[in-house]
C-alpha cells in the first residue's frame, strides 16, 4: 500500500496525469467516481483524486483536476484532516490548495434550496502540494 502511494505521488509530481482543458462549474454533473460502501471502505477500483480544495467561511469546494468538475465537500469522514492541512499550507485565506485525497461522491441536500446535489465525501487525506495547481 505504501509503495503504491509513493508511486502515485511520484506520478503526480511528474505531471503525467492530465487535466481537462475546459473545466466545468456545474456541481450537479455526474462523473463516475469511487463510491464509499456502507462500512466506510472504498469500493473495488479505489483511486486517488487530485484537485484544488478551497475553504472560506465554512464554505468548501473541491475542483477535480482530471475532469474539472466542482463539488461541495461534506464535513465528515476524513474532512477534518483535509481542513487542517489547508489552514496550515494555503498561501493566503481563500486560496486553493492542490491536494491528493481518497473520496467518493454522494447525493446530498444542498446548503440552501431543495433537492440533492453531488457532494464529495473525503475518505482519507493523503498529501498537499502548496503553491501548485492543476496545470490547466
Amino acid at each position: 500500500m505504501r509503495m503504491s502511494l509513493l508511486l502515485c505521488v511520484g506520478v503526480l509530481l511528474l505531471g503525467t496525469i492530465g487535466c481537462s482543458e475546459q473545466p466545468s462549474t456545474d456541481v450537479n454533473q455526474t462523473k463516475p467516481m469511487v463510491e464509499i460502501s456502507a462500512e466506510g471502505e472504498m469500493a473495488p477500483g479505489e483511486e486517488f483524486m487530485r484537485g484544488l480544495f478551497t475553504y472560506m467561511a465554512d464554505a468548501t469546494l473541491f475542483e477535480d483536476c482530471a475532469s474539472g468538475l466542482r463539488y461541495p465537500v461534506a464535513m465528515e469522514g476524513g474532512y477534518l484532516e483535509l481542513e487542517r492541512a489547508y489552514l496550515e499550507q494555503r498561501t493566503e485565506p481563500g486560496a486553493p490548495l492542490l491536494v491528493l485525497i481518497r473520496a467518493g461522491v454522494e447525493k446530498r441536500p444542498p446548503m440552501e434550496g431543495d433537492g440533492e446535489i453531488n457532494t464529495l465525501i473525503v475518505e482519507e487525506f493523503e498529501t498537499a502540494f502548496p503553491g501548485e495547481d492543476c496545470g490547466w
